[in-house]
């Protein structure tokens, strides 16, 4: 069977010691035109099921998010620019 994504993320918010609460955790995926669907988990499609979706949970609001590069740049460079905005970022 397949995962339920929203428990997923529940999950690996757990895992990475996120405790209960009014917290607001943002989800980005990144993905290339090959790979626009999660195979092992419902929700799949991460253009038009995932993208611009939110959850609450007892961990508080999951908000989810999708980004393809296009030909802008490969997905493995906005994953990293993604990675070092993220090491700036106050929150």
């Amino acid at each position: 069977p397949k995962a339920d994504l929203a428990v997923l993320l529940e999950c690996l918010a757990l895992d990475a010691g996120i405790e209960p609460g009014k917290n607001e955790i943002q989800v980005i995926f990144v993905y290339d035109a090959e790979h626009s669907r999660m195979n092992f988990c419902l929700p799949s499609d991460l253009e038009k099921e995932v993208h611009g979706m939110a959850f609450q949970s007892r961990l508080g609001e999951f908000s989810l998010y999708a980004f393809q590069p296009s030909d802008m740049a490969r997905r493995e460079d906005l994953f990293t620019e993604s990675l070092q905005l993220l090491t700036e970022s106050k929150d």
